[in-house]
């Protein structure tokens, strides 16, 4: 379902209430510009992010040691370098 701005205001806590079950878009002038989702799907796109980042890290250094690029630091150093990364 899509709500407009205006409607947001007057419908909030109905709005809320529905984004609790499912995801809720905002548009403004017609056009959506935001959503409202629950917390559980918060968490789980935060996680998803961070496993995509260290996948794409992972797949990154592999392909550094398929074209002979590779590094003689310690799995400990690489292993902290990739929490940083996933932080970003």
């Amino acid at each position: 379902m899509t709500y407009s701005i205006a409607q947001l205001g007057k419908l909030s806590e109905e709005i809320i209430l529905e984004a609790q079950k499912k995801p809720v878009r905002i548009a403004k002038n017609g056009k959506d510009c935001a959503a409202i989702i629950s917390i559980p799907d918060l968490d789980l796109l935060e996680e998803t992010k961070k496993s995509y980042k260290l996948r794409s890290a992972v797949q990154a250094g592999f392909s550094q040691i398929a074209e002979g690029n590779y590094s003689t630091k310690s799995m400990d150093e690489i292993f902290e370098e990739a929490k940083r990364k996933i932080k970003e």
